[in-house]
């Protein structure tokens, strides 16, 4: 009897075993895998386990370039919208710059370069589908761009440019300088704000709209200088429009590096006419400030010739008490500043369209980084599938042979169980 159960417990262990054999079988051919777990094959398993984790990296690398460049395309449809509205403005300025043209045609012409500065504005306070903004650098909760008291744009974000990394040893951006791109346009051989240069072509169109009883004149602080040889031509028009109300004087030709004394030579100007119209003029504080004699209203115009380069003397005129508009082109005829607006607008486009390739550039740099990583886990997952992958014909077979295995096995227990001592005897 003690026999016959060991023999019988050892037979169930087989059969067990047997079954666990045919059951890790089965379950490798339903996975398709060869390695279940790491006992089956430890060398395999640490190397699988080892390019698993690679994957892993790839493609968090594969959803920072698909970030990035989603980002990035925002920014150059921005830019090319950009692009485009300066291109407005700058035919527009080219229409402007015709002759045929009265001055109720160049007012309706600067209002609607006042609404394409205010489009402009809402293209550099764009935001991205999470409702961060895409030119204000790390600060993309704070609107980039806002008019100042005095209507100035300035920048409330910082010069920050995201990245990502997309390889072990590269990064990709995803924004860029909203600061360089709108308030630091190569323009006039300076850096210009895109809006100013707006608001100056919208207020050269509106020539007349500095009229009052008192007009003070003098250099913009911190602004170009006189080159040399140029003349100022100061034009008062009186309310009335007529001959009596109107006085026109030139200056001395100024020299070179000359500001505020530009405001001397326009006073000295002014004292050697004989004829003053009803006009008085007193120099102050490097400011000359005009008057009418009865008090009524006149508009001022500074136009400028003999300039030897591109960008002519700096100066501020008073529009009401307290508030100055700077008269870039020193206010000049409407074909002289037409002609400054053009090719200021035309730097600001070439500016605009650089940037907008750079971006593209960022964004196939993406691109051809994606292709490295797709062959990379391409290889990744060819590798993985050599070592971990099982051949389906011979695990049947394997398959097969342990049923038959186990099958045989049984039949032999049954046959040999069934015996007794009394089959021996007979």
């Amino acid at each position: 009897m003690i026999s016959t159960k060991l023999y019988n417990e050892q037979s169930i262990e087989r059969f067990k075993s047997l079954t666990g054999q045919i059951q890790q079988t089965q379950a490798k051919i339903a996975t398709g895998k060869n390695v279940m777990k790491a006992s089956d094959d430890p060398v395999a398993a640490a190397n699988i386990s080892f390019v698993k984790g690679q994957k892993v990296v790839l493609e968090r690398f594969a959803t920072n370039i698909q970030r990035a460049d989603k980002r990035l395309t925002l920014v150059e449809n921005m830019l090319g919208d950009a692009a485009n509205i300066i291109t407005r403005a700058y035919e527009l300025s080219i229409q402007a710059n015709n002759d045929t043209y009265s001055p109720s045609d160049r007012k309706a012409i600067a209002k609607e370069i006042g609404q394409l500065k205010e489009g402009l504005k809402g293209i550099a306070n764009a935001t991205d589908e999470k409702g961060d903004y895409l030119f204000s650098g790390y600060k993309v909760g704070v609107m980039p761009f806002v008019e100042n008291s005095e209507g100035a744009v300035e920048y409330k974000g910082d010069r920050g440019i995201h990245a990502v990394q997309v390889s072990e040893s590269m990064k990709m951006d995803t924004g860029v300088d909203g600061a360089g791109i709108f308030l630091r346009a190569k323009a006039g051989g300076s850096a210009t704000s895109v809006f100013k240069i707006f608001e100056i072509i919208e207020n050269n169109l509106n020539q007349n709209t500095i009229k009052q009883a008192n007009i003070t004149l003098n250099f913009q602080e911190n602004g170009v200088k006189a080159e040399g040889s140029e003349v100022l031509h100061i034009n008062l028009t009186g309310e009335n429009f007529g001959a009596d109300d109107d006085l026109q004087f030139n200056t001395l030709p100024l020299n070179a590096g000359d500001g505020d004394e530009a405001m001397v030579a326009v006073m000295e100007a002014f004292e050697k006419l004989d004829n003053k119209k009803g006009f008085s003029a007193k120099l102050d504080n490097n400011t000359v400030i005009f008057a009418r004699e009865d008090g009524t209203n006149f508009s001022l115009t500074a136009t400028e010739t003999g300039v030897t380069g591109a960008t002519m003397l700096s100066l501020q005129a008073s529009v009401d008490e307290g508030v100055k508009v700077d008269l870039e082109s020193g206010v000049a005829t409407p074909l002289a500043n037409s002609n400054a607006g053009i090719a200021r607008l035309k730097s600001v486009l070439e500016h605009i369209n650089v940037e907008r390739t750079s971006v593209g550039a960022q964004i196939r740099k993406g691109e051809m980084q994606q292709e490295v990583i797709d062959r990379r886990l391409l290889l990744m997952t060819e590798n993985i599938s050599s070592i971990e992958d099982a051949d389906l014909a011979a695990l049947i077979t394997e398959l097969q042979s342990q049923i038959v295995n186990r099958d045989a096995a049984q039949q032999a227990f049954v046959k040999i169980g069934s015996q007794t001592l009394f089959d021996y005897i007979r």
